[in-house]
């Protein structure tokens, strides 16, 4: 038996724990799995000779957690968690813009019919200049 410990990163709740360490004892050749939420860790106890590492830390991957292996220099927790907090902001932003232009539509379709003739000349002049 090979004993293995390595970040994962992705985990938002015990429940995300959970669902790794399920993931992990179904695989052949994993004799135990803890996944300790609190340090973003796995542990994994399994037969070399079964299953490799790279068939646990792809399981990991395929449920849409992040698995760091031994090795993998690109991957560290502090760039994947930077990585995702820049994939969120810009999500944010789409948000923001898309809310501002359904908000402009409903707050025209708050004012009396002769104000919204005004309000649309005034933006559609400023598109032409």
């Amino acid at each position: 038996m090979s004993k293995v410990s390595f970040p994962i990163v992705g985990m938002h709740c015990s429940s995300c724990a959970k669902n790794i360490e399920n993931k992990l004892r179904s695989i052949s050749g994993v004799e135990t799995a803890t996944v300790n939420y609190g340090s973003e860790e796995a542990t994994v106890n399994f037969d070399p000779k079964i299953t490799h590492l790279q068939t646990l830390g792809k399981a990991i991957n395929d449920i849409g957690y992040q698995a760091i292996l031994e090795g993998d220099t690109t991957k560290t927790p502090q760039n994947l968690k930077e990585e995702a907090k820049r994939k969120e902001l810009a999500h944010l932003k789409t948000l923001v813009v898309l809310s501002v232009i359904i908000s402009t539509f409903v707050f025209l379709g708050s004012f009396p019919e002769r104000m919204v003739q005004r309000i649309l000349f005034f933006l559609v002049t400023l598109i032409f200049l």
